[in-house]
């Protein structure tokens, strides 16, 4: 009886009692194979490698241009940041000089404001007696001067901001307060008419204003009977067209 197996070569008892690697070497391709294999490569594959490896150069040039450009700023920012910190350093100096200068004149400003206040009001009595008593008519003397009410002036400043751009705060002058001072005239007349008179006089008087009559009463003095009166009145600050000035001359022996 004839047997003919069917099989591949190698398959059966025979094949099994093979080596694994035996087996495995079936697949293996010759090392001239691989070599037709890259050499058969397709043109569009290796266009695709092509354009992989410029996109990469492109990247790593781009990559290494932007760290150049961001180091290259950063070395500006520090040198600007450099001068920007001497230059705050020599400001501030001048800027706390300029502080104490400012602290110092608004010192002498307040000191010349008082200064100026005292002297507005150190005539004021020198006027009001004078008027008191050049405009007292005959047969009338007085008997007491006396201040009953006082208001110094209040120095007021207006506070406006400089121009854009100035931190500096100017000051100007705003319109100052008088001083009111009230006072109160005591004495005797022996002519009514003349009291009348007087109080007519006394308020035309560029230094006195609201001259009133407070009380009068019929007194007797030397065995005759007198009027006795008490005015109110108050100064007030003449028009510099009132005041006259003349030099003072002081004679040497």
């Amino acid at each position: 009886m004839i047997e003919i197996n069917l099989l591949a070569p190698g398959s059966g008892a025979t094949a099994t009692r093979r080596s694994p690697l035996a087996f495995l070497a079936r697949f293996r391709k010759p090392a001239d194979a691989d070599l037709g294999d890259e050499m058969a490569m397709p043109e569009a594959r290796r266009g695709l490698v092509l354009a992989a490896a410029a996109s990469v150069a492109i990247v790593t040039m781009a990559v290494g241009g932007g760290w150049w450009w961001q180091g290259r700023t950063a070395q500006e920012l520090d040198a600007k940041l450099q001068s920007e910190l001497a230059d705050s350093a020599r400001f501030s100096a001048v800027i706390g000089e300029q502080r104490t200068v400012i602290a110092k004149r608004d010192s002498v400003i307040a000191q010349l404001a008082v200064i100026r206040d005292i002297d507005d009001t150190r005539y004021v009595w020198a006027h009001v007696l004078d008027e008191v008593s050049r405009q007292l008519p005959p047969y009338t003397w007085l008997t007491s001067v006396q201040q009953t009410a006082w208001v110094a002036p209040v120095p007021q400043r207006d506070t406006t901001r400089a121009a854009a751009g100035d931190s500096t705060r100017k000051k100007k002058d705003a319109p100052r307060a008088e001083p009111m001072m009230a006072f109160q005239v005591v004495g005797n007349t022996a002519d009514i008419q003349a009291l009348t008179r007087y109080m007519r006089d006394l308020e035309g008087s560029p230094f006195v204003q609201n001259v009133t009559l407070n009380k009068s009463a019929v007194v007797v003095i030397d065995n005759r009977e007198v009027t006795e009166f008490t005015l109110d009145a108050q100064y007030q600050k003449p028009d510099p067209s009132a005041i006259t000035t003349a030099p003072v001359t002081l004679s040497v022996r």
